[in-house]
């Protein structure tokens, strides 16, 4: 039974999860993360002011906890969970030469994509790299979903080129339809580079 009282106004909850954050097992630890992800759905500034408070006396166990706790709001890409979890906050970077094997493909068949990722920067920057692909679902409307690609620490002025492959075979989680499709790069949660591609 969903309690629809406490998905309104679940501050009340936060003392509770705030005592059993360091609690000795990790069934516990584990359900106050999922707890406060689920929190971050509806309520995503509450979680971050949380997390940070939480963050200014932490070990590992706890930083765990938190990166837990927020594994939806950086999916998300809201901005402020970013730096809470030790990544570049406003990163300098430049997506060039974003390119796909093919803009038409067919359902069952597979696309790729490559992209070059360069530092503005003059110092180092720890980076979450995502993308998302904006699927056609079956009233023709697109919906995003996003996907991991990689966390990478960039050096000074660094270049890396990043490529991946994404197969629309069918499975038993996702229906694919035919269109106009999107990928996005993501850097950060922040949109850096897109291209449009039909599935026939």
């Amino acid at each position: 039974m969903r309690l629809h009282q406490f998905i309104d106004s679940p501050k009340c909850n936060i003392p509770l999860l705030t005592s059993l954050k360091d609690d000795s097992s990790l069934y516990v630890r584990r359900s106050v993360a999922n707890h406060l992800n689920d929190i971050a759905k509806d309520h995503p500034n509450l979680v971050i002011d949380v997390c940070k408070q939480w963050y200014k006396n932490s070990n590992s166990e706890l930083k765990w906890l938190i990166k837990h706790a927020t594994r939806t709001l950086v999916k998300a890409g809201h901005a402020e969970v970013f730096p809470l979890l030790g990544f570049t906050e406003n990163p300098q970077i430049a997506i060039e030469q974003l390119s796909l094997s093919n803009k038409k493909i067919k359902l069952g068949e597979s696309i790729a994509f490559q992209f070059n990722l360069l530092s503005k920067s003059n110092k180092g920057q720890k980076l979450v790299i995502d993308y998302a692909i904006h699927f056609v679902k079956a009233n023709g409307k697109q919906q995003a979903k996003v996907f991991k690609l990689k966390n990478i620490n960039l050096k000074k002025e660094e270049q890396i080129t990043l490529t991946k492959q994404f197969s629309f075979k069918p499975i038993s989680t996702r229906k694919y339809y035919k269109g106009e499709h999107k990928i996005e790069i993501l850097v950060n949660g922040i949109c850096m580079a897109n291209e449009n591609f039909n599935v026939l």
